[in-house]
């Protein structure tokens, strides 16, 4: 079909009287869209809303890293780091799930600061960093 062809072809698909209403319907479609998004944004604000957004979120969460909510919920809720007597997550809210970035394998809850020391290390740079550190004599 060739470029004229398909412009004739088109405008005479365009012109039947059931396209234009399948038109129309399609255009209220965005405003049902945008009515179900207002209401899902005030159903998000109430209380309800807001344990649900939570819950949804932790379950994406726990699912990223191979474990599940039950699993989540029984851990104490300390960081696993060693030494560290973290009882709350800090940061953002709640606690960090370490993970090996590469096999994905759950390690454990971290708080803030100990998440954000180990979160990209690999053993041969956790032990390069203890290395180095026990060579400066500071």
């Amino acid at each position: 079909m060739t470029k004229e062809e398909k412009a004739v072809y088109d405008r005479a698909y365009r012109a039947r009287p059931g396209n234009k209403e399948a038109k129309k319907a399609y255009n209220n479609q965005s405003e049902v869209r945008e009515a179900h998004a207002a209401a899902d944004k005030a159903w998000k604000a109430t209380e309800e809303g807001k344990i649900s957004k939570k819950a949804t979120a932790l379950k994406v969460r726990c699912t990223r890293v191979g474990i599940t909510v039950e699993y989540y919920d029984s851990l104490p809720k300390k960081c696993s780091f060693p030494r560290c007597n973290a009882l709350k997550a800090g940061g953002m809210g709640d606690w960090h799930m370490d993970h090996n970035k590469i096999t994905g394998k759950f390690r454990g809850l971290l708080c803030f600061t100990h998440n954000r020391k180990v979160s990209d290390l690999t053993l041969e740079e956790a032990e390069g960093v203890v290395e180095y550190l026990k060579s400066v004599d500071v």
